[in-house]
């Protein structure tokens, strides 16, 4: 009996180191990103460059669409589970990264000056960021939350197609009295609240001739009910973060 245990033992150990030397030939198999879906409402206050064929006064388009935002692996690594049954971070985590990149944006609106327009990702140029200094504090979340982002904008009533050069960084800095639930760690990245009081980013036509500045870019969603439910987001943290948002990521 015991020499049989011992072949055996023997060869599940084959087994295994065979299945090893096969994986390693297979190359390493890499975790799937999580990827989330949304809607996402923008607001963009654009100020025209001097010589354009338009009022000399910062515009504010209001836009509305579909997103996507993937989620590379936190470092260090925690489970937070899916977007239908998100985990909360454990309140031992240490300070956590998660890469982030908008992958889908397909977002329109209506401007009176402007007419019609169209939002999305600027071909070539990937819109990345990530979420930092990621912590449980007290059952809330505490994070500082980026995008380096290019965005295409099409106004087709004025026939011109924007894009902008430079990466434009938009984000937020959470904190304790935000009241974000442990288990909203997909949400943070949603909420932005940028301001370019100096060295406002430039979008230029196609041509490559600057067309106007950026002032501020605003992001956030409104979930339903049954969403906001599912979430954990609250009414309190949704006011804080209204009350702040002034005092929040500038660039």
């Amino acid at each position: 009996m015991q020499s049989l245990t011992y072949r055996a033992r023997r060869a599940a150990l084959g087994l295994a180191v065979a299945t090893g030397v096969c994986l390693m030939s297979l190359g390493r198999v890499e975790a799937t990103p999580t990827v989330i879906d949304f809607v996402w409402d923008w607001e963009i206050i654009i100020h025209p460059v001097p010589g354009r064929d338009l009022p000399d006064e910062d515009i504010p388009i209001m836009l509305w669409g579909n997103a996507q935002v993937l989620f590379q692996d936190p470092d260090p690594f925690f489970d937070f589970g899916s977007q239908a049954s998100p985990l909360p971070l454990p309140p031992s985590a240490p300070p956590t990264t998660i890469p982030i990149e908008i992958v889908q944006l397909d977002l329109t609106g209506f401007s009176p000056v402007l007419g019609n327009v169209q939002l999305g990702l600027q071909s070539g140029q990937p819109s990345i960021g990530a979420i930092q200094n990621l912590q449980n504090s007290g059952g809330n979340l505490t994070a500082d939350s980026f995008f380096d982002v290019f965005v295409e904008l099409n106004l087709p009533d004025l026939n011109e197609t924007l894009t902008n050069r430079e990466a434009i960084r938009v984000g937020m800095n959470f904190t304790e009295a935000d009241g974000i639930p442990a288990i909203d760690v997909f949400w943070l990245p949603i909420w932005f609240w940028a301001e370019f009081p100096v060295n406002s980013p430039e979008l230029v036509d196609a041509l490559g001739l600057p067309w106007d500045t950026v002032v501020q870019i605003h992001a956030h969603q409104t979930p339903e009910p049954a969403t906001l439910a599912l979430f954990g987001i609250g009414l309190a943290g949704l006011a804080a973060m209204h009350r702040r948002r002034r005092r929040t990521f500038r660039c």
